[in-house]
């Protein structure tokens, strides 16, 4: 698994891993497969979904160990509703598409009051955090979390309106870090 830095939004595995296949049973059997993440969940926005899907498909008995998820610490911390959410994982990377997706979950937000949870790579962060800003509804709150798990961790929950007044002052190092290319 990748170390979380504290440029991330979320410290999961960012990577795209080989997948491997696990062999067919053709009698009794035991297969031990294991990933650790340092603040994720195995096969949530992952392809280890995929291994898993195998070994549903194959009868195995499958048992999901965790320790802290990233989503969850910062959605208990963000102050947006926990009662209803959603998990929409990875947005679109066509810049039209995404924008498009943002104003969706903005107008599904505002309308039913659940929370969208998303996540990005460290490395479009800046591109994120620019189509968030332009994308959202001023009034929208937005919470930004980074590097959960850790000494470093921050969790900020701010309207839109907030955090586009500190994209354009500059000032908080906070911002400034977030958007930093890892």
């Amino acid at each position: 698994s990748i170390p979380c830095s504290r440029r991330q939004w979320n410290c999961t595995e960012v990577r795209r891993v080989p997948v491997p296949r696990l062999p067919s049973v053709s009698g009794p059997a035991t297969y031990a497969f294991g990933k650790r993440y340092p603040a994720g969940m195995p096969a949530i926005a992952d392809a280890g979904v995929e291994v898993v899907a195998q070994a549903q498909a194959m009868g195995l008995k499958v048992v999901a160990l965790t320790g802290p998820v990233s989503m969850m610490l910062a959605l208990a911390a963000s102050g947006l509703n926990g009662q209803s959410f959603a998990f929409s994982g990875y947005l679109p990377t066509d810049p039209g598409q995404r924008a498009q997706r943002l104003r969706t979950l903005d107008a599904l937000a505002s309308q039913s009051g659940q929370t969208q949870i998303l996540i990005e790579t460290p490395y479009r962060n800046a591109t994120m955090m620019q189509a968030l800003l332009a994308s959202l509804s001023p009034r929208t709150r937005l919470c930004l979390a980074s590097a959960l798990g850790g000494s470093d961790a921050w969790i900020t929950t701010k309207t839109v309106a907030n955090w586009r007044q500190l994209a354009l002052a500059s000032e908080n190092i906070q911002y400034k870090n977030a958007l930093e290319q890892p």
